[in-house]
Parts: structure tokens; C-alpha cells; sequence
């Protein structure tokens, strides 16, 4: 319960001498006044900002998880994608809103979040963090650890009334009816539109609440969905395998020898004509080389002829006559 409940929409410090980022004294007083930040630690409180931690619930795809003392940590696989909730509450004043990111050292690890989000003027409650791993190994958040940081800005000033306002029930109503005019007589919103939403202002808000805005869409983490496929297929093979050695088992040995049978006919039917194809080129390659060789021998014997008639060709040029005029020696 808040000890001064005004502070929720009446800024208490001067405005002359604050400047638009809060300070850790400022963030100090307003946890301790209004519940800013809850549960409150000094031990997590920095200079401009305060760090937050992971708190015991997520989402693995659309799965609901929870952490406890034994069970104390988030694995995010590579690629994986969780959403965290935070371990701290907030109750932001009328006049601030609050801006988060991944601690440093978180985003060293390959951690990653969207640090384009900011929490409203008048929200109340955690806040649940998508946190993507870009690494190849799996990454690791353990229960209660630092992991976030969180900074104050103040907005432009609400107008003068709000100081007249006695209630947080009186402001947000103004502020649906239309009736908090601010600058140049224009209404100033609040984060309620109507007095349902802000009768439920302290029911959790989960990924869920967003998700079922776009019926139909799954949330799987990428990587997570890969694994599960894998797991699948290793099932159905296991499934197969198993299968066929039953019905091999059932089967018997002289079924199995038949069906070997029919396997090895089945190659041998298909097979056998290129075989005998093959033989039969071989054999016509063969006789047309017989054929060429026994003309080459025909035409060797032809030389070897012609060759052995060269010498008595000689002998009988020897053997002539002289020519006229001369005696035979």
C-alpha cells in the first residue's frame, strides 16, 4: 500500500531542479512512497536506472512454465526464443514512463531483446520479456538473477487540477471522459480506456493477452521447432525399423530365404539381358579383330613373297650376256 498515495499522479519534487531522466534517489523515494518498483532492494539499485530479475514464470512456445528453487532456471537453446516475467512489480506514476533493456553482460552473452518497448504512465504489474538467443549454444537464466535495467523519464507536465484530484479512481475517469485538458485545451489519455480495463488494472497480463489478438498464429521458437521435428523423425524411423524386424521375426527363416530368393531373381531377371548383351558385343568385337588379323597375315605372306624373289632376280642379271664387242670373262 502506498504511503502517499497522491505521488501517484502529483510529481512531488520540483520540477526546476529535475531533469527528464530519474536518478537513483528519486527511483529510491518513489519505491518506497508509491511501490515503484516491488519488491524493492537497494543492492539492485544503480545510478540512473535499476536492474531487474528474472522472476518465476515463462513461456516456451505457447507453454506456460514455472521455476522454483530446484527447477531455478530458463535454458534458451540456440536460435531459441523464451518470455521471461519479470520477479518485480510496477506502479508507474501518471507523470513518468519506464524504459528497458538487456544488461550488458547478458548481451555479450548473444542475448537479445526489444529495446523499443517502454511501459505506459499508470501501468501496474510485471511485465514479460521475449528474450532471443543468436548464439550456437544454448544460453542459461537462472531464477532471481539480474538481467534487465530499467530507467524513469518524466513526460510533460500534467495540467494544474490534478492537484485537486483526492483518487486514482478520480483521475482515471477524468481521463476516460475526456475531461484532463491539458496544453492548448487538448485531452490528455490515460492508459485505461474505460472502467472495465481499469476495474482489472491488477489481473496478470500474459504473452497470451497479445497472442490471442491474431487467432490462429503459433509461437514456436525456431530452433525449438526444428528439435521437435528431429525427435519425430526419429521416431517414425525407430517405428519403421522396428516394424520390419517384427515382420521378419514372424516371418521365418524358410520365408526369408524365399523372399531373398525372389530378391536375387528379381536382379538376376533384370541383369541378365545387359549381361548377355554385353557378351554378345563381345563377341562380335572379338571375330571382327580374328578377320583383321588374318587379312594382316595374307598381306605379310604377299611381302615376304615378293621379298624371296629379289635374289634370283639377281642371279639371273649375273648370268647375261656382254654386251656386243666384248668376250664373256
Amino acid at each position: 500500500m502506498a504511503i502517499h498515495e497522491e505521488y501517484f499522479w502529483r510529481d512531488p519534487f520540483d520540477l526546476l531542479d529535475c531533469g527528464p531522466v530519474l536518478l537513483s534517489d528519486q527511483i529510491h523515494f518513489l519505491a518506497e512512497e508509491i511501490g515503484l518498483i516491488d519488491p524493492f532492494d537497494t543492492k539492485h539499485l544503480r545510478p540512473a536506472s535499476y536492474d531487474l530479475r528474472v522472476g518465476n514464470a515463462y513461456y516456451v512456445n505457447d507453454d506456460p512454465k514455472e521455476l522454483n528453487p530446484k527447477a531455478n532456471k530458463i535454458e534458451i537453446p540456440p536460435n531459441g526464443l523464451v518470455y521471461v516475467r519479470t520477479n518485480e512489480k510496477f506502479r508507474i506514476p501518471y507523470y513518468l514512463v519506464a524504459r528497458y533493456s538487456l544488461r550488458v553482460h547478458q548481451v555479450y552473452r548473444g542475448l537479445l531483446i526489444d529495446n523499443g518497448l517502454h511501459i505506459d504512465p499508470g501501468y501496474c504489474g510485471h511485465i514479460w520479456i521475449p528474450v532471443h538467443n543468436f548464439t550456437t549454444q544454448p544460453r542459461v537464466l537462472l531464477l532471481g538473477h539480474e538481467f534487465i535495467s530499467v530507467e524513469f523519464n518524466r513526460t510533460t507536465r500534467l495540467p494544474g487540477a490534478v492537484n485537486t484530484i483526492k483518487s486514482e479512481d478520480e483521475l482515471v475517469s477524468s481521463g476516460i471522459n475526456n475531461q484532463l485538458i491539458g496544453s492548448n485545451g487538448r485531452a490528455i489519455k490515460v492508459f485505461y480506456k474505460d472502467h472495465e480495463h481499469y476495474r482489472r488494472r491488477h489481473d496478470e497480463i500474459t504473452p497470451h493477452y497479445f497472442w490471442d489478438k491474431f487467432p490462429g498464429e503459433k509461437h514456436e521458437s525456431a530452433m525449438l521447432a526444428v528439435e521437435q521435428r528431429l525427435d519425430k523423425v526419429k521416431d517414425d524411423v525407430e517405428t519403421t525399423v522396428k516394424k520390419f524386424r517384427d515382420e521378419i521375426r514372424n516371418f521365418g527363416v524358410i520365408g526369408f530365404v524365399g523372399a531373398v530368393l525372389a530378391i536375387l531373381g528379381t536382379v538376376f531377371a533384370v541383369s541378365l539381358p545387359f549381361v548377355y548383351n554385353q557378351f554378345a558385343k563381345s563377341r562380335e568385337t572379338e571375330a571382327q579383330h580374328a578377320a583383321e588379323i588374318d587379312q594382316l597375315r595374307r598381306r605379310l605372306q604377299e611381302q615376304q613373297g615378293r621379298i624371296d624373289a629379289v635374289p634370283s632376280q639377281a642371279v639371273r642379271v649375273q648370268g647375261a650376256a656382254p654386251p656386243p664387242g666384248q668376250k664373256r670373262k
